[in-house]
């Protein structure tokens, strides 16, 4: 478990570091923009839909990307170019991880912060030789960041709401 918060302890952190400088940096805006068409959607989910979503995206992702790519690139890199064991695993781990990117990237800046979020599975993967410790991992840093930001959104919707009922109230006569 230790492995897993070393994890989602930088993913969390950045995503509430994109919140907060959203307005002042305009790539991170645009994936905030980005990300609020989704999370209006996940905003109708109840707590267990999310924890739902959050365990099929885990669960599928790391299968495909870790299970499937990253240990087939290292047996690729292993097999075909002759490299051994710790650099093929190597290989392995950052072409799994920059296609994770790419899968995952609608701007520029969010196909960067995707590989280094699928270099931090995949690491662990590597480190545990657990697929399951990769796909627990993944579910709870997508199910934090999915409360997170239907959290964050409600109370954006709720203040932005009753600012607009202040602006209502002063054109009234």
């Amino acid at each position: 478990m230790d492995l897993a918060l070393l994890c989602i302890t930088p993913l969390l952190a950045s995503l509430a570091l994109f919140l907060r400088y959203a307005d002042d940096v305009p790539a991170v805006g645009e994936v905030r923009d980005l990300l609020q068409t989704v999370v209006s959607m996940l905003a109708e989910l109840p707590m267990w839909g999310l924890a739902l979503l959050a365990a099929g995206a885990g669960l599928g992702e790391e299968v495909f990307f870790r299970a499937l790519l990253q240990n087939g690139g290292a047996l690729v890199a292993a097999q075909k170019a002759g490299l051994a064991a710790p650099l093929a695993d190597q290989v392995g781990l950052w072409s799994a991880s920059l296609l994770f990117g790419l899968a995952h990237a609608v701007t520029p800046l969010y196909f960067l912060w995707a590989t280094f979020a699928g270099a931090l599975f995949g690491w662990e993967y590597l480190s545990t030789g657990s697929l399951g410790a990769a796909v627990t991992t993944h579910f709870l840093y997508d199910w934090l960041a999915f409360v997170y930001l239907v959290n964050d959104w409600k109370r954006n919707e709720l203040s932005s709401g009753q600012a607009a009922l202040r602006d209502e109230d002063k054109t009234e006569f």
